[in-house]
Parts: C-alpha cells; structure tokens; sequence
C-alpha cells in the first residue's frame, strides 16, 4: 500500500508541472500573436501613409510646340507657416520638375530640370489674399514678370496655388518619342526668402516644413 501511495503522488506531483508548462505556453503563443498583430499594424500604417499621392490629376500633354504638366498639389499649410502668413508674412514657394532619360546600357540621364516660383500673401489692411506664379525667382524688392491674381479668401488663395494648368516642362526637340522618361517633381517651402529673423528658426523647425516629392514613370508613344 505504501508504494501505491508514493506512485500516486508521484504522478500528481509531476502532472502538475505539466499542466503549468502548458498554460504558459498558451500565454507566451497568445502574446506573440498579440505582438505580430501589434507589428503588422505599425508596418501597415505608414505604408498606407506613404501611399499618399503628393500630386493627384497628373497629366502630360504633347503640343507641337512642346510638353506640357498639369495636375494638382496634395498638401496643407505648416501651423507656423500659417500663422505667420496670417501676419501678413508672404510665403514663397519652389516647384521644380527633372526630366531623367532612362538608358539600360548607362546610368541615366538629367535632360531637363525647369522651376516654377510661387508667392502666397496676405494684405493685412484690405483682408485680400494674393497669389503670384513666374517662372523665375521672385524678388523681394519687385515682383518682375509674374503672373498676379487676388481672392478674397485663403481657401481659393490655396486652391488656386494647389492646381496648376499647361506648365510647359520640355521644348518639342527634347523629348524622344518611343523613349521611358522618369518625372521627378518636388515642391517645397521656400525657408530662405522668409525675413531673417524667422528663417532663424524655421530652419528645420518641423511646424515649417513642407516639402513633396513625387516621381511618375512617363513612357511616350512613337511619334508618328
């Protein structure tokens, strides 16, 4: 009797440890799913983030006289880029387009870079809101040959600087035709035309910067 006692509390007394062994191995399964769970999900988040179209609309034309862009900006003002407008700071801004020939026996190769200048500012005193497009630097001493509209609210100021129309990339003579290009566009907050006490601090100031990339594979027709 005495070693049929010992057998049974041998067995309780080892069966134990296993059934402990395998609950933790159930909450060490359960945890890794809840962190593969976890990862999966801050993977995805900024994949669907980057997904973010920095033009929308994009189209190229061809004209006779050569190649044309339109399409929209995706993108809000900085909060102190705002405010500061607001205050009747004007803001500039840079698009600039790189027009890169594809070569399989090469690297590639750059064959047009144009810039498009943009200013943003609001008049104070007559609560107007300005926008001013050329195609060269805007000087803060005169505004030179630009192109000049007013609106009456900072809504239709940003919806007219977000939409662009027939900006001429590429002369006819560039292009090739039956030919890959790559479009590289960026558009950014000009920080060096801000007056010299704020560029001090906007310099890599996140709440200032703004500044898209976009790249579209633009693969042409055999001219015919």
């Amino acid at each position: 009797m005495q070693s049929v006692i010992m057998m049974d509390f041998s067995t309780r007394f080892f069966k134990k440890p296993i059934e402990l062994w395998h609950r933790h191995a159930k909450v060490v399964r359960a945890m890794w799913v809840w962190v593969a769970v976890l990862l999966s999900t801050l993977l995805i988040v900024p994949c669907v983030y980057a997904q973010t179209q920095a033009l929308q609309d994009l189209k190229l034309e061809r004209q006779e006289d050569g190649f044309y862009m339109g399409a929209s900006l995706n993108f809000e003002l900085p909060p102190s880029a705002e405010e500061a407008l607001a205050k009747g700071v004007p803001l500039n801004f840079v698009m600039r387009c790189d027009i890169v020939k594809e070569r399989w026996y090469w690297t590639n190769k750059k064959i047009v870079q144009v810039e498009r200048y943009m200013r943003l500012s609001f008049q104070p005193l007559s609560r107007r809101w300005r926008v001013h497009i050329s195609g060269e630097p805007i000087k803060q001493t005169g505004l030179g040959v630009v192109f000049g509209q007013s609106f009456d609210s900072q809504l239709e100021a940003l919806a007219a600087l977000r939409r662009f129309n027939r900006w001429r990339i590429a002369d006819a003579n560039q292009i090739e035709g039956d030919t890959k290009y790559q479009l590289e566009v960026n558009f950014k907050l000009d920080l060096t035309q801000l007056p010299r006490p704020l560029q001090i601090g906007a310099l890599g100031a996140s709440d200032w910067t703004l500044n898209l990339n976009h790249q579209h594979v633009w693969a042409l027709e055999p001219i015919k």
